[in-house]
């Protein structure tokens, strides 16, 4: 975790930026890292509008990937 830890306290720090949400999603997708998923999905949520016909099935899959994911992570990220 040693690594990650900037990109952790950036979050706690900033729970909003999407900047650092988008490089630290890409930073875990580079190391193969089933969370990049969950942070890369959020971002399409939040880019699309409020009737967009893929948010239904995103949230689906964020639902089921925050079931596979460690709580004290979720609890960092949102």
């Amino acid at each position: 975790m040693d690594e990650e830890e900037p990109f952790l306290r950036a979050l706690l720090a900033n729970p909003h930026d999407r900047v650092t949400r988008q490089v630290y999603a890409d930073w875990l997708a580079d190391r193969n890292d089933p969370r990049a998923e969950f942070l890369h999905l959020h971002a399409r949520l939040a880019a699309a509008g409020s009737g967009h016909p893929e948010r239904p099935g995103l949230r689906q899959r964020i639902n089921q990937l925050r079931a596979l994911l460690p709580s004290w992570w979720l609890d960092h990220v949102g």
